[in-house]
């Protein structure tokens, strides 16, 4: 605060409460009555020259309205989670009739939101569709429970947000995945809620022992009552997961998916693949459609029959921080339109290409390590597009770098080394920029091009051809665009 004496008096008074919002006090109430104590002071001395107190009245009211809205929702919030709390309750299920049901779709369809479905160990012969939200279904100790398909449809089916964790799931049928998450139910959409669904934690693979007793579909009196269903447990947890770009999501996170007959994981929305092992399957290990956006993180992906990634038509996912590696086809396979972004993962031993780039597609290739294809380390389509920019690309049995007619990719700031073959190959027709990368120690020509159709195209003074061994700078722009 601002004081002045005033003249012919030993008084002081206030001439500026300007400075009120800094005050030492600790709450909103507090600086409102230091505001008022200032203001009486100054009515006090009538003949202090008038100042525009309204406006700082205004705003310190202001301040202390946005703090005070600000503790209401947190403190809503707080009885909201007390709410759930009270409410959750323990739905146990047990295949020796000591639980609540016997069976897991039993308990699933009479679960509510801020419910647990415990489930005791076993083997259980079900399908399970979930349509509730805010629930967690997992077992009541990790690796003790088996769930094997009875039907010619997913072991779950999962349309609403909810958690799933920690179970091994056997899909006997050739034709089914094992999981299979769908949109939310009209209900939940036309209510507006920000959800998703977690799937983690699981053993995803064919058939692994003899199946146990099959389970009933209907609950069956206990010989050894149960707790009563509103029962709490230290053990208890609640339903909840991740966001991808603020889309409902499904997270798939520290599953173990391998030898499955189809593609082990299909994504068709903003899902989030996390800390996986995918792995044997005899098609793809991930197979991303619909035009999705999922993120793909931290997951190894290795030895699938066909494609450890398929970015399907105008998909355009974040596939960052993995190791991808041993795919029957391509490591990686962008199909038309498809945009993703490839960065910071390491790629190598793919049985084709470790990334083949086809027509139109346009993915952004950034930072990554890719080595040991047994064909190409990338390859540029026909008319394909994209950006390869920062990679370390070695090794690879054919060309490091190939771009194919049509192709116009932007290849810039890359280290392209020690193919068995050539470094990059400019077939003719295709115009790409290739600006500023070193390319060195290849085996036959560090850069190959080709007769191209106009040839005004390649500039030749930008195209330096030594030795193998030696390294060459690129530091000119080929075939400009």
């Amino acid at each position: 605060m601002n004081k002045v004496k005033r003249r012919g008096s030993g008084a002081t008074a206030i001439t500026s409460v300007s400075n009120v919002s800094s005050a030492p006090v600790h709450s909103a109430t507090q600086r409102m009555r230091v505001l008022l104590q200032d203001l009486q002071a100054i009515e006090q001395h009538s003949k202090i020259p008038a100042v525009p107190f309204t406006a700082t009245v205004d705003a310190v009211f202001s301040k202390a309205s946005a703090e005070l809205s600000t503790l209401k929702q947190q403190c809503l919030g707080r009885v909201d989670s007390i709410h759930r709390l009270m409410l959750g309750r323990i739905i146990v299920v047990d295949l020796n009739e000591l639980g609540h049901f016997r069976s897991i779709a039993s308990a699933v369809q009479a679960a509510q939101s801020g419910d647990t479905v415990v489930v005791r160990g076993g083997t259980y012969v079900e399908n399970i569709t979930i349509d509730t939200e805010g629930f967690t279904l997992q077992p009541g100790r990790p690796d003790t429970v088996t769930i094997e398909s009875c039907q010619a449809t997913p072991v779950f089916t999962i349309r609403a947000a909810a958690t799933v964790r920690g179970f091994n799931i056997d899909q006997q049928n050739p034709t089914q995945c094992a999981i299979l998450i769908t949109a939310p139910t009209a209900t939940a959409a036309a209510a507006g809620t920000q959800s998703s669904s977690v799937v983690d934690d699981h053993v995803v693979g064919q058939q692994q022992q003899a199946s146990s007793p099959s389970s009933s579909s209907s609950p069956s009196p206990s010989s050894s009552p149960p707790p009563p269903l509103g029962c709490t447990s230290l053990d208890h947890h609640h339903g909840g997961g991740g966001v991808w770009s603020g889309d409902r999501c499904c997270v798939f996170e520290d599953c173990v998916v391998q030898t499955v007959n189809l593609t082990a994981i299909s994504v068709s929305c903003a899902a989030i693949i996390k800390a996986c092992r995918i792995q044997r399957t005899m098609k793809h290990g991930i197979h991303i459609t619909n035009a999705a956006n999922p993120l793909i993180e931290d997951n190894i992906i290795s030895a699938n029959g066909k494609h450890n990634i398929l970015v399907g038509a105008r998909a355009n996912p974040t596939i960052r921080h993995n190791m991808i590696k041993l795919s029957g086809g391509n490591n990686i396979n962008v199909q038309k339109r498809g945009c993703p972004l490839i960065t910071m993962n390491t790629i190598h031993d793919g049985t084709d290409s470790n990334i083949m780039i086809e027509t139109d597609a346009n993915p952004q290739i950034t930072n990554n390590k890719i080595h040991h294809s047994r064909k190409c380390g990338v390859c540029f389509a026909e008319f394909s597009e994209g950006t390869l920019e920062g990679n370390d690309i070695y090794e690879n049995a054919y060309s490091n770098v190939i771009c194919l007619k049509g192709s116009t990719g932007f290849v810039t700031d890359n280290n392209v080394h020690h193919s068995q073959q050539h470094g990059m190959t400019l077939r003719s027709g295709s115009t790409p920029t290739v600006v500023a990368n070193y390319i060195w120690s290849n085996a036959l020509n560090n850069l190959k091009v080709e007769q191209p159709e106009d040839p005004n195209l390649v500039h030749k003074e930008n195209i330096t051809t030594i030795a193998p061994t030696a390294p060459s700078s690129n530091a000119g722009l080929l075939h400009p665009r």
